[in-house]
């Protein structure tokens, strides 16, 4: 799936938090917390690369508990 935004993400992932930061000149930061306490981070340039990044991680992790 490809995501175009942190609603996107927020959507599909409904036990998962995100904030997402622009930490400086077009270098983004989002963090995603699970309601269980689960924690996942990512930091690049590419906004679509980490919301791609960070998803991956996320569908890795809820296939595996």
């Amino acid at each position: 799936m490809n995501f175009k935004n942190i609603d996107s993400l927020k959507k599909e992932y409904t036990n998962w938090n995100f904030t997402l930061t622009e930490i400086s000149n077009n270098i983004y930061s989002i963090d995603a917390k699970r309601n269980t306490g689960h924690q996942i981070s990512y930091r690049g340039a590419v906004f679509p690369e980490i919301l791609e990044k960070c998803a991956e991680q996320i569908r890795i992790f809820e296939k595996n508990i």
